[in-house]
């Protein structure tokens, strides 16, 4: 005969505690729910964003280029329309994404409906880490009622930015293979920049717009590699970032280098420009020694427009136009690994001499 054995009723209360209180020690556990979780982006703000990220946009092209070569498969739309020179890197079903618009400060250049319809999970503004652009984000969460992640876009934080992107847009592997390369040419980079130290300071200024007269100032995030190098940004109308000057005030700047953003690709009509024989340009030193330099664009500009993960291949070539006899490397070999990793895409030797310009 058997007898029933009674559990005293605290007993399994006590149970219950100690497997709720298991269960509490689960991955994820920082989410509110279990579709959620919570993340802290790199100005400090906290955002609850779904585990699994769908889809994703950006507040301007940087932040575009930034998602492309990590997961475009995940992206809604562009920014800007792309350089049709661009074309033959990109896979046409991402240069058919639409083009959705970006903003400008809190001004914004599409129609926000579109965005909002085709509803990403999150936005991603990649760039400067400070008040005004804080305030920018803010404002445009708000507007949206979508998180805007904020990521160091800063040359030596390229590597945290892929590792941490990686994580919270469910592409580990992908974002830790670029982050090892990024975290490469940064340490790279720094030790040449050490190696030249004691070199002369060049001055540099940096031209955009078909007559190379908008530029940007010291301190700009467009013109960090530069100094980064040891340039001296000639450059100063009391701003940081881009703004309008004159050929007189470029003459009274006098720099001994000067590098152009040129889109007409190797045509380079920008230079032809300012090079001509009659050209009120030929005052300046740069242009009377030939010190004058068309910035690689493909497939996105390399170092200011806008001044995206591109500049890790531009920092490469930055320092061989700069200081050539301290450079080990092959900027040509380079640029064919970069390609190969960030884009998906095999260089031939004539597609080099296009992307490179003489």
């Amino acid at each position: 005969m058997y007898r029933k054995i009674s559990i005293p009723l605290i007993l399994i209360l006590a149970v219950i505690m100690v497997m709720t209180g298991c269960q509490s020690d689960a991955p994820n556990s920082n989410a509110t729910t279990p579709d959620m979780r919570t993340i802290v982006d790199d100005a400090g703000r906290t955002h609850e964003i779904p585990t699994e990220i769908e889809s994703v946009f950006s507040t301007g092209l940087m932040s575009s280029i930034y998602l492309y070569t990590l997961v475009p498969e995940k992206m809604i739309g562009w920014n800007n329309d792309l350089n049709e020179s661009a074309f033959v890197y990109l896979p046409q079903e991402y240069i058919d994404l639409p083009v959705l618009g970006r903003w400008a400060g809190t001004s914004f250049t599409g129609n926000i409906e579109e965005i909002l319809k085709l509803d990403p999970d999150v936005l991603i503004n990649l760039g400067d880490i400070n008040e005004e652009w804080i305030g920018i984000s803010d404002a445009i969460q708000e507007e949206l009622g979508i998180p805007v992640i904020m990521i160091d876009g800063s040359f030596n934080a390229l590597s945290d930015a892929y590792k941490k992107g990686g994580d919270f847009l469910g592409a580990v592997n992908r974002g830790n293979a670029l982050a090892e390369y990024a975290e490469g040419i940064q340490a790279e980079i720094n030790t040449f920049k050490d190696a030249i130290a004691s070199e002369e300071k060049l001055k540099v200024y940096l031209g955009s717009g078909q007559d190379a007269l908008e530029t940007s100032g010291k301190g700009s995030l467009n013109v960090e590699l530069i100094e980064l190098l040891g340039g001296e940004i000639v450059a100063d109308g009391g701003s940081a970032g881009r703004f309008d000057t004159t050929i007189e005030q470029v003459i009274v700047w006098n720099p001994e280098l000067i590098f152009l953003s040129d889109f007409s690709g190797i045509d380079q009509e920008v230079k032809k420009t300012v090079t001509a024989q009659d050209s009120v340009w030929q005052n300046v030193d740069a242009v009377k020694t030939g010190n004058l330099y068309t910035v690689p664009n493909l497939p996105f500009d390399w170092l200011n427009r806008p001044p995206s993960v591109m500049r890790l291949m531009g920092a490469q070539w930055l320092a061989d136009v700069m200081y050539p006899d301290f450079v080990t490397w092959d900027v040509n070999a380079r640029l064919v690994e970069f390609m190969d990793l960030f884009f998906g895409y095999e260089l031939s030797p004539s597609d080099v001499e296009n992307i490179i310009p003489e």
